[in-house]
């Protein structure tokens, strides 16, 4: 746990304290370079306000703006774990909350303001109108709200907060375009969109598709959005065999059954706002089919019409709001996978093909075989990631992960699944593939592994979900704000 500087000279966990005012007084630039970069080493929610007072009271810029970078970013940690926050002052706070770079809940900031005021009410109530501007109302959740409205001492404590509960109820009462014209910071989101992972769907139970659970990359933890909330706008949303894709963080479910018989729905889910709205329906109805985006426009290929398993493909120009059908695919294939990549459409895999592999080219509107997959897999995941084609799993006693390259032509075995699974969701995220749920030998899994091709590397991504799922649908998206 040390770092030399120089051949006499090391920062130690015991000399830091002394060895960077020394530093810092006698101009050694070098000395109290490496003294930053050993607390940066050691940075934690538990101690990155301590070095932030630290690097100001010492003339350490760059350590102050990674320590402020790394308090705003696991500002959640902090104000939960760290005893130094209840010691802020509250020109500090003031400097941290209004910060557009704190990637947390606006609730959980309001929840931080009153933890913060209660651990000295008298001397700090005088701070709070200043500090409460900083709270975006507007972005809090319409439940919440309702809760600190309804709540007599809240607002017999801060009177003026009406005002801005008023306003949030205001902005969540308008339309998406009237939102946007909305003027003031308090409807801007912080830090910007961040990619989430979602998961839906259980082929496995009656579980509605529409009960959602989310996975944020940036604070690595799963969450729900209940089934109530988002069923809202989509009652007795129960379709089964349906298949999903995204476009522009919006998410289209295509197909499937209900009770009421084979489905030609396009529901289109907007997790942003949390809300349902209808799409062109299909040409055809279809369960068991696979979906795909690519240029503007979504493909649909194969599964079965409830009579027979279908070869035919549709695409829906989603500038036109049109469906059209396509050259039909080589074979019919249903439970099957249709993957993008270089400008072009995959499908593999199927109950009726469970080796084979097409391509499809939109321009010239054909067909093209690849080589077969190399074993036959039942519940094989597949995706695509830097011009490689993916198929993992297929197995609960273990398994392996292969690739196809178009350029070789060929499919090779990169990788061995200690955990099995079969009919699990896979997804590609930042160089990475993550696969989540599907069946092992022990049944669902609640479980997510990351597999990172650079190193051939699988982990085990931290905590997990609350359901096992068989066929899970995941997908990748930015998200505005959190969904709980």
């Amino acid at each position: 746990m040390s770092r030399a500087i120089s051949t006499e000279i090391v920062v130690t966990d015991d000399n830091i304290q002394s060895l960077l005012p020394a530093a810092n007084l006698l101009q050694l630039i070098v000395a109290r370079n490496a003294c930053c970069k050993f607390l940066q080493s050691k940075l934690h929610p538990s101690n990155c306000l301590g070095f932030l007072r630290f690097a100001d009271l010492y003339n350490c810029p760059d350590l102050s703006k990674v320590c402020r970078q790394f308090a705003e970013k696991h500002y959640l940690e902090v104000f939960k774990d760290s005893a130094e926050f209840l010691t802020l002052t509250s020109d500090e706070l003031e400097t941290i909350i209004s910060s557009d770079e704190l990637l947390v809940d606006e609730y959980q900031i309001l929840q931080s303001l009153r933890q913060w005021e209660d651990h000295d009410p008298i001397e700090r109530e005088k701070h709070t109108k200043q500090l409460y501007r900083h709270v975006r109302f507007p972005l809090i959740s319409h439940e919440h709200l309702l809760e600190l409205y309804k709540s007599d001492s809240f607002l017999a404590s801060k009177p003026w907060c009406k005002d801005y509960l008023l306003e949030a109820f205001t902005y969540q009462s308008l339309s998406l375009e009237q939102r946007l014209e909305f003027p003031g910071i308090r409807v801007k989101h912080r830090a910007g969109p961040r990619k989430v992972m979602l998961v839906f769907g259980d082929e496995a139970s009656n579980a509605p598709v529409c009960h959602l659970e989310i996975y944020d990359f940036f604070s690595e933890s799963w969450g729900c959005l209940s089934v109530e909330a988002c069923a809202e706008g989509a009652s007795n949303f129960t379709r089964k065999e349906c298949a999903v894709t995204v476009v522009e963080s919006l998410i289209y479910i295509l197909g499937g059954y209900t009770a009421s018989g084979i489905s030609r729905s396009v529901d289109i889910y907007d997790p942003n706002l949390n809300v349902w709205k209808a799409g062109p329906e299909m040409l055809q109805g279809r369960y068991g089919l696979a979906v795909c985006s690519l240029n503007g426009s979504i493909y649909a290929a194969g599964g079965s019409n409830g009579v027979q398993r279908l070869e035919s493909a549709e695409v829906l120009n989603l500038a036109s709001g049109r469906w059209s059908f396509i050259a039909q695919m080589p074979s019919v294939r249903f439970r099957f996978s249709l993957v993008t990549m270089n400008q072009k459409i995959y499908a593999v895999g199927g109950l009726d093909c469970p080796t084979t592999v097409h391509s499809y080219h939109p321009l010239t509107d054909s067909w093209t075989s690849l080589p077969y997959l190399p074993y036959k897999l039942e519940g094989p995941s597949t995706c695509a990631l830097d011009n490689r084609l993916y198929v993992i799993g297929g197995r609960t006693d273990g398994g392996s992960i292969y690739s196809y390259s178009e350029e070789s032509g060929k499919w090779g075995q990169e990788a061995h699944l200690e955990v099995g699974r079969k009919s699990a969701g896979l997804v590609a995220h930042e160089g990475c593939l993550y696969m989540v749920g599907g069946v092992g030998t022990s049944g669902l899994l609640v479980s997510a592994e990351k597999y990172d091709p650079s190193g051939q590397e699988l982990t085990q991504l931290p905590g997990q979900m609350k359901f096992g799922r068989t066929e899970p649908k995941v997908v990748i998206i930015d998200l505005q704000h959190s969904l709980d």
